[in-house]
Formats: C-alpha cells, structure tokens, sequence
C-alpha cells in the first residue's frame, strides 16, 4: 500500500501535474487553485466573479473552468476504478471508514475542504493512496495466452 495524502494533496500527487501547473499559474495561493478545480461554470459578463474580484478575462476563466473540471474527472475516475482508494470520517456515524469504489459514483471531491459529498453521504478528513496493482482477469488472461504460445519465458505478475 502507497502513503496516503489528504484530498487537497491529490492534484499535486496524483493527477496531471501539467494541467495542475496550468490551474496554478491562475493563482499564487495554493488553497484558490483547490477552489478552481470544483468552481461553477463562470459568468462570461463578469468573469471577475470566477476570480473572486480578481482581474481575469472571460477566456481565462473558462480555460480555468476546463482545467479545474478535467481534474476533478480525473479523480472521480481514479477513485471509481479503484485506483486510488480513500478513507474518511462518515458524517452519519463518525467512523473513519474506506470509501468504496462504487460509493464514488455519487461523491463529489471538494480538495479544498478536504470533504467530499454526495446526495445520501458526506464525509470529512479525506486521505488517499494509490491502490496495489491487482490483475484484472484480462491481463491474466493475456499472460497465459502469451505463455501458452511461447511468446514469454516467465510469468512476470
């Protein structure tokens, strides 16, 4: 098992660091660019809303939108194929507690909170690792069929 890192640590850790250095360069404070990943979509008549008063063209806004939104799918993804695994206290027992893969289809990462959400459940103190590389039954599959035909010496698993 990887270390586990709070949620607000994800992006730099475990997602596109490109896009995450993109989403950066819109903000010096490490917490508003955690902000841009789950923002609205912005207000093109004043794109100094997406900003919070901040000087910004529509077009930066939107770009920043993408970017933000391109992460946040991102993690969901990772967390609802099970590549990354996450804890956190539920807010209806106040057990920490492994959140499953299939829970994430309906949870929603907030990084800057260090919460996520959804409409039955809530839960605080994220943390997250990247889960241990199991074998899907196809890379088993395709190993021994490799195997079978000679085109591999070994089993490497």
């Amino acid at each position: 098992m990887s270390e586990s890192v709070s949620l607000r640590d994800v992006p730099g850790r475990f997602l596109d660091q490109r896009k995450w250095r993109a989403l950066r360069k819109f903000t010096s404070q490490e917490l508003i660019a955690l902000t841009y990943i789950n923002a609205p979509y912005p207000d093109g008549e004043n794109p100094e809303n997406f900003f919070w008063g901040r000087s910004g063209s529509a077009e930066d806004a939107i770009r920043c939108y993408h970017t933000g939104r391109s992460l946040l799918q991102q993690c969901r993804y990772l967390l609802n194929a099970g590549q990354l695994v996450a804890s956190g206290v539920d807010r209806s027992s106040g057990k920490r507690r492994t959140i499953s893969a299939n829970e994430w289809v309906n949870l929603w990462p907030m990084f800057a909170t260090n919460t996520a959400a959804g409409p039955d459940q809530a839960f605080d103190d994220i943390n997250v690792f990247h889960a241990e590389h199991r074998n899907t039954s196809h890379e088993t599959m395709f190993r021994m069929h490799r195997l079978a035909k000679g085109t591999t010496d070994r089993w490497s698993g």
